[in-house]
């Protein structure tokens, strides 16, 4: 597999916010926004905002508040932003659906790096050409919040966000097809197993993107519900075995809807439809996960389906009991 060379903002606490590796991506405008060539000039305003000011350290990126408020979380393979308006008309379908936070897969753009586009935040990682790509789209007001993001490659791209009370990492994947080779799909899955070891243990960790799998309805272990779509296929059992190993929860097989709520992908003509995007979460926080389901009704000229999770982050505080002494 072909990919292109990883441009790394670590999330380490001695590194600097991700504005200060912004000035090493050259943007080029035919390759970003070839529909808009006045959209290369307000890349290069954002990103003097962004430098402003220089050496910020990751202690004085402003936190997320998070604590009992709702956040919509998606994800929707929407086969290219290559084409002319396509990303306005994806900007218009986010602001439909409400979404603070969305993943792309198929981008198609070339390179990485970071941009903004009216009241949004796009960090991407793309191909050498124009093919696969990934991409996270937030709010600005949520992007402020970013201590950093790694471009790993055309089918991976992890952002961590600081929030309170926890930080989040947010990963976008877009696995190999069933055309590809074995070999392809397990360097995909050691790729996404080492983003995942990036965060810190307490981290709220959440993996999403066309996974290209199908693992059914039957519940055989607690990694999942029994409300998912189909029968598993061999791909499935290895999406499992990384759940499992990762503990991570499939949110989009816990919750009962009809079957136009859950599939996320449909053939051409229409002939079978499938789940094979997926919203994973750590176990440990699979109780803020309020609902997730897919919404057909969005239009992009796409054959996928945006899967969409709303969570509300409501932790226990631990009281300690009061040790009463006796006296003599």
């Amino acid at each position: 597999m072909r990919t292109a060379t990883a441009k790394r903002i670590s999330y380490r606490d001695k590194v600097k916010s991700p504005a200060n590796c912004i000035s090493n991506v050259r943007y080029r405008e035919e390759e970003l926004c070839p529909e808009n060539s006045k959209f290369g000039s307000n890349i290069r305003e954002c990103e003097e905002a962004i430098l402003t000011p220089l050496g910020r350290m990751l202690s004085e990126v402003p936190k997320l508040k998070t604590r009992n408020v709702l956040l919509n979380i998606g994800t929707w393979n929407v086969r290219t932003l290559y084409e002319l308006g396509k990303l306005d008309n994806l900007i218009q379908e986010i602001k439909s659906m409400r979404l603070d936070v969305i993943g792309i897969c198929e981008k198609r753009w070339t390179g990485s790096g970071m941009l903004y586009k009216n009241e949004y935040t796009m960090m991407y990682s793309g191909a050498e050409a124009h093919v696969n790509g990934v991409a996270i789209i937030m709010k600005n007001s949520t992007a402020r919040s970013i201590k950093g993001f790694t471009a790993v490659n055309e089918r991976i791209i992890a952002v961590k966000i600081a929030a309170q009370p926890l930080d989040i990492l947010l990963i976008q994947v877009y696995a190999p097809t069933a055309g590809h080779e074995e070999e392809d799909v397990e360097l995909f899955y050691k790729n996404m197993k080492e983003s995942v070891e990036m965060a810190k243990s307490n981290d709220i960790i959440i993996v999403m993107g066309d996974f290209n799998t199908k693992v059914g309805n039957e519940k055989i272990s607690e990694c999942m519900g029994q409300h998912g779509l189909g029968k598993r296929n061999k791909r499935g059992d290895t999406l499992f075995q990384f759940c499992e190993e990762n503990k991570l929860i499939i949110t989009n097989t816990l919750f009962k809807h009809p079957a136009r709520r859950v599939y996320t992908w449909k053939s051409p003509g229409d002939i079978c439809r499938n789940q094979i995007d997926f919203i994973l979460i750590k176990e440990r926080f699979r109780n803020i996960i309020k609902q997730a389901k897919s919404y057909p009704g969005a239009d992009i000229n796409s054959d996928h389906n945006p899967v969409v999770v709303i969570a509300k982050i409501k932790l226990k505080t631990c009281k300690q009991k009061a040790v009463s002494k006796k006296l003599n």
